[in-house]
């Protein structure tokens, strides 16, 4: 009689901790969307892993989100940063080396931007100028900029558009 498979354990030797799920290349013409672990999405939600992982669901889409648009401003609007975050502040932190759900794009000549493959939610857009674009991880700096913010909320392949006025 054969024997039967052992589970797949991709989580052996790795220390417990918290950790994301996340994919870091794909298939052509599509990207990801999540990665499910314990009912959330452990691609922009940390799992606390204490033995091995198991029952992930990866989830990829053909039909990714967009949000794209104009800035408007006076001057060179190439030298404007698109800064789009998540609406909940208790998701600017604790995110690892980067989020999914953070973007930063420079605006074209023409004030043009474009963002692809963020995850379903709510956010923040708000363009910058690229003077004070670093500050883009700290907490309070996210804050300041919420009250000039454009609000958009991303469902799966979902394509928005948003004209942004430039902040500060």
């Amino acid at each position: 009689m054969p024997e039967k498979p052992k589970p797949l354990r991709s989580t052996v030797g790795v220390p417990p901790g918290r950790y994301f799920v996340r994919v870091s290349a794909g298939f052509p013409n599509w990207s990801l969307q999540a990665t499910t672990a314990n009912g959330r999405d452990a691609s922009v939600v940390p799992i606390d892993l204490g033995s091995d992982l198991a029952g992930v669901t990866i989830t990829f889409t053909d039909r990714p989100t967009e949000l794209s648009g104009q800035v408007s401003a006076n001057g060179a609007l190439e030298t404007m940063t698109v800064l789009i975050f998540p609406a909940e502040s208790s998701a600017w932190s604790g995110y690892g080396s980067s989020s999914r759900r953070f973007a930063n794009v420079r605006a074209d000549k023409a004030g043009n931007f474009k963002v692809n493959n963020l995850p379903a939610g709510e956010y923040f857009a708000v363009a910058i100028p690229d003077r004070i674009a670093n500050d883009w991880q700290n907490p309070k700096f996210l804050e300041s900029l919420t009250s000039e913010a454009t609000r958009v909320r991303l469902r799966d392949g979902d394509k928005q558009t948003a004209t942004l006025k430039v902040s500060r």
